[in-house]
Parts: structure tokens; C-alpha cells; sequence
């Protein structure tokens, strides 16, 4: 069965119906300077969460990879909620 995010979840099945990967719960517990994943969503890929001193930042590959992104750079928790999702690619 496939798994979808938060974000894709809601633009597919709309908000009755719960997310797989709920983002906000997966982050709730995470410590600051760690991070989660790869958390796999059929929508828009392998999806990381980063606690950087406190906001939760997204990071979304279509492929896992070893380097690590400039996390600064990366979309707030909230701001990758309230991004369109195009299932024809990475979803980014």
C-alpha cells in the first residue's frame, strides 16, 4: 500500500482523511540539531525533516543521497505545507 505525506494526502484525498506520514506528529519530538528520514511518500519522494535551532525545515530528493543540504536554505515545516504539489515529478 502506498504511504503519502501530510501535503499530498490533502491536495489527493482531501482533509477527512488522515495522513500516512503525518509531518507535524513526526516532528514533534524531534531534538534540535537532529534530523528524520528518509520518511518515503509516493507523492513527492524521500522526505527529511531538520530541527535547526528549533523550525522544523523540509528537504524532499527524488533519490536517497549522502550529502546533506544547506539546511538554512531549506522551506519551513509550514511553508511545505502550503506548497502545490505536482504529482508528475518530485513534488518539489
Amino acid at each position: 500500500m502506498a504511504d503519502f505525506c501530510t501535503r499530498c494526502s490533502k491536495d489527493l484525498f482531501g482533509t477527512d482523511i488522515a495522513p500516512d506520514i503525518d509531518l507535524k506528529e513526526e516532528a514533534k519530538n524531534l531534538s534540535v540539531a537532529h534530523y528524520i528520514g528518509p520518511l518515503l511518500c509516493e507523492g513527492c519522494g524521500f522526505i527529511f525533516l531538520y530541527n535547526d535551532n528549533g523550525v522544523i525545515r523540509v528537504n524532499v530528493e527524488d533519490k536517497q543521497s549522502t550529502k546533506h543540504p544547506d539546511i538554512e536554505k531549506l522551506p519551513t515545516l509550514d511553508e511545505f505545507l502550503k506548497q502545490e504539489v505536482n504529482h508528475n515529478s518530485t513534488g518539489k
